[in-house]
C-alpha cells in the first residue's frame, strides 16, 4: 500500500485596495471617494509561490454598476506598505458609491477583460523561486457593495485564491539528484473570467517539468488543475549512478488551491513511496488527509 499525500487549503487573503499616498486629495470629499487598497497574503510554509512577502504587483478591474467614469483596469504595484496604480490613476467611488464588479489576479498581464477568457501555463523548469512564484496564479472575482463589504475602516476587501497546486518531492536515502522530471500533466489551459466562479482548465498535450529544488532532497513545482489518468503520472531521476522511475498504477486528480506532498524513498536500486509522511501544507490552517495509492 503506497500513500499519495495531499493537503486541503483554504486560503484567505485580506486585501483591499488603498493607494494615493503620494495623491494629494483636495478636500475631505475628495479623499473620501478613494478607493483605498491595502492587500495581504496568506505565508505559505515553503517558498513556492506568492506570500505575503513577495507579491509585488497584481491586476485589479473595477467596473461600477452605475459610472462608467469609474471603471479601472489597472497593474497595481506596491511601494513600501502602500499600493497604487501604475499609471498613476486615482482609484475612486462615484458619488453615490455604487456596487462594483471586481477581478483582481496575479501574475498581472496586460488586456485582459472580466468577460475574457485568461491563458494560463506553466513553465517546463524552474531555474529559481523567482520562477515558481511566477507560475502561481491568484484570483479574485466577486460583486462588492461598499455599503456594507467593506473593512472596518473602509478599505475595499479582496478575497484572493491560489487557482492552481503545488506538488513537493521529497527524497530520502539518495544522493544528489540529477535529471528530475515530473512527467505526464498538461502544462496549458486557460481561465474564463466571464463566469461567476471562474476555475482553470487545463488543455492541450502532456509535458515535462523540471521542479526547483527548495532544498537538498526537496523539489517543488506548480502544476495545472487536472486528473491525470492511470500509468501516466511519471518521475523519473537519477541519483547514485542509477536512473529511477516512479509512476502512479491510479488516476491522480490536482485541485486547486491544493498543496500535493510524493515522498520517494531510494533503498540501494530500490524505489519506493513512503507509507508515513507529513504533508506540506499549503496555508498553515489547513487540515491534512491521506489518499492511499494501492500498488
Amino acid at each position: 500500500m503506497r500513500k499519495f499525500f495531499w493537503t486541503a487549503t483554504v486560503i484567505g487573503l485580506l486585501t483591499a485596495c488603498s493607494q494615493t499616498d503620494e495623491i494629494p486629495a483636495k478636500d475631505s470629499m475628495a479623499d473620501n471617494q478613494q478607493i483605498r487598497i491595502h492587500v495581504g497574503v496568506n505565508n505559505l510554509q515553503t517558498r513556492a509561490g506568492y506570500d505575503n512577502t513577495n507579491l509585488d504587483r497584481f491586476g485589479l478591474i473595477i467596473n461600477n454598476t452605475v459610472d462608467a467614469t469609474c471603471n479601472y483596469n489597472v497593474e497595481m504595484l506596491k511601494t513600501g506598505n502602500a499600493w497604487e496604480a501604475a499609471n498613476g490613476t486615482p482609484l475612486t467611488w462615484d458619488e453615490k458609491r455604487s456596487p462594483i464588479n471586481v477581478c483582481a489576479f496575479a501574475p498581472y498581464q496586460k488586456d485582459v477583460t472580466m468577460d475574457g477568457n485568461l491563458p494560463i501555463g506553466v513553465p517546463v523548469s524552474y531555474a529559481d523561486a523567482n520562477e515558481v512564484k511566477a507560475a502561481d496564479f491568484l484570483l479574485m472575482k466577486a460583486q462588492v457593495n461598499p455599503q456594507s463589504d467593506l473593512t472596518e475602516d473602509g478599505s475595499l476587501r479582496i478575497n484572493l485564491k491560489h487557482k492552481l497546486c503545488k506538488l513537493t518531492i521529497s527524497f530520502t536515502g539518495a544522493s544528489e539528484i540529477t535529471d528530475l522530471k515530473v512527467n505526464g500533466t498538461v502544462l496549458s489551459g486557460s481561465c474564463n473570467l466571464s463566469t461567476e466562479n471562474p476555475v482553470v482548465t487545463a488543455n492541450g498535450t502532456d509535458g515535462s517539468i523540471t521542479p526547483f529544488k527548495e532544498s537538498d532532497g526537496t523539489y517543488q513545482c506548480i502544476l495545472m488543475p487536472q486528473t491525470v489518468e492511470s500509468g501516466k503520472l511519471n518521475v523519473t531521476f537519477t541519483t547514485g549512478g542509477r536512473n529511477f522511475s516512479w509512476t502512479s498504477n491510479q488516476a491522480i486528480t490536482f485541485e486547486e488551491n491544493h498543496s500535493y506532498a510524493l515522498p520517494l524513498e531510494v533503498a540501494g536500486a530500490s524505489l519506493s513511496l513512503k507509507k508515513s509522511v507529513k504533508a506540506r501544507t499549503w496555508d498553515v490552517t489547513a487540515e491534512n488527509e491521506v489518499l492511499t495509492i494501492d500498488k
